[in-house]
Protein backbone atom coordinates (compact mmCIF):
# COMPACT_ATOMS: atom_id res chain seq x y z
CA UNK A 1 0.00 0.00 0.00
CA UNK A 2 2.88 2.31 0.70
CA UNK A 3 4.23 1.99 -2.59
CA UNK A 4 1.30 2.76 -3.78
CA UNK A 5 1.48 5.64 -2.21
CA UNK A 6 4.80 6.41 -3.32
CA UNK A 7 4.19 6.22 -6.76
CA UNK A 8 1.11 8.47 -6.68
CA UNK A 9 2.95 11.16 -5.33
CA UNK A 10 5.99 11.00 -7.61
CA UNK A 11 3.24 10.93 -10.70
CA UNK A 12 1.66 14.23 -9.79
CA UNK A 13 5.05 15.44 -9.19
CA UNK A 14 5.80 14.91 -12.71
CA UNK A 15 2.21 16.14 -13.90
CA UNK A 16 3.01 19.39 -12.17
CA UNK A 17 6.40 19.91 -13.82
CA UNK A 18 4.73 18.73 -16.67
CA UNK A 19 2.58 21.36 -16.72
CA UNK A 20 4.60 24.27 -15.19
CA UNK A 21 6.94 23.43 -18.24
CA UNK A 22 4.39 23.78 -20.77
CA UNK A 23 2.94 27.37 -19.76
CA UNK A 24 6.26 28.81 -19.60
CA UNK A 25 8.13 29.73 -23.35
CA UNK A 26 11.83 27.76 -23.16
CA UNK A 27 10.56 24.04 -22.27
CA UNK A 28 7.22 22.07 -23.67
CA UNK A 29 6.49 18.44 -23.22
CA UNK A 30 4.20 16.86 -26.36
CA UNK A 31 2.75 13.43 -26.84
CA UNK A 32 3.99 13.45 -30.76
CA UNK A 33 7.15 14.02 -32.96
CA UNK A 34 4.98 15.60 -35.18
CA UNK A 35 3.17 17.78 -32.60
CA UNK A 36 6.45 18.94 -31.34
CA UNK A 37 7.70 20.40 -35.16
CA UNK A 38 4.06 22.36 -35.25
CA UNK A 39 5.10 23.81 -31.96
CA UNK A 40 8.69 24.70 -33.10
CA UNK A 41 7.28 26.40 -36.77
CA UNK A 42 4.48 27.61 -34.85
CA UNK A 43 6.87 29.62 -32.71
CA UNK A 44 9.47 31.44 -35.23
Amino acid sequence: MMKNKVMEIKRTQIQDFIYESNNGKDFFFVATKEEAIQMLKDAQ
